[in-house]
């Protein structure tokens, strides 16, 4: 019988600055995600880039909620997000010089998921549009599941009730913008 064992996923730093008590939409949605995130004890991929710019742009209410993600040991600290192999294929193969900027500031997050559970929760649908359509020639992109928490068709408070289940339509070989 296998194993369950909580996935360990990647949270960007856009939803650590949306995350608050305020009215708007975007703020509810990112503080109920991270709120169920907790809650079904999945696991924080942290490498020390993304903790910086999760110190660089969390709210209070984004500080507590890691505070308690780390006393409840869900947090998973990894040592290198870099990969060159994949920075000089993004040069090679994106399309403009602004493109390769836009991937080469992303590209830990893809590296820290490619180290864990594949996963990337992110507000960033212009840097997943790009890793999608360079994904026909960097084949290790094809798999990573790229979620966004604030579009209320990803359904993300469900899926990540229900296991956050390998789901082809996540992945960003099939997103469709």
């Amino acid at each position: 019988m296998m194993k369950n064992y909580p996935k360990t996923m990647v949270i960007d730093a856009s939803i650590a600055n949306a995350a608050s008590e305020k009215l708007q939409q975007i703020s509810k949605n990112c503080s109920n995600f991270l709120i169920v995130f907790r809650k079904n004890k999945y696991k924080m991929a942290l490498s020390k880039k993304i903790s910086k710019e999760w110190r660089d742009h969390q709210t209070e209410f984004s500080l507590k909620w890691q505070t308690t993600m780390r006393q409840k040991g869900l947090v998973l600290p990894i040592d290198n997000d870099e990969d060159f192999a994949l920075q000089d294929a993004i040069v090679e193969y994106a399309e403009s010089i602004d493109i390769r900027k836009i991937m080469i500031k992303d590209l830990h997050l893809i590296v820290v998921a490619m180290k864990t559970d594949k996963t990337i929760f992110a507000l960033d649908d212009k840097a997943r549009f790009h890793f999608m359509k360079i994904s026909n020639f960097i084949q290790s992109f094809k798999n990573i599941i790229w979620v966004n928490p604030n579009k209320q068709d990803e359904d993300v408070i469900k899926w990540l009730n229900n296991g956050a289940k390998i789901e082809n339509e996540r992945m960003l070989e099939n997103y469709k913008k």
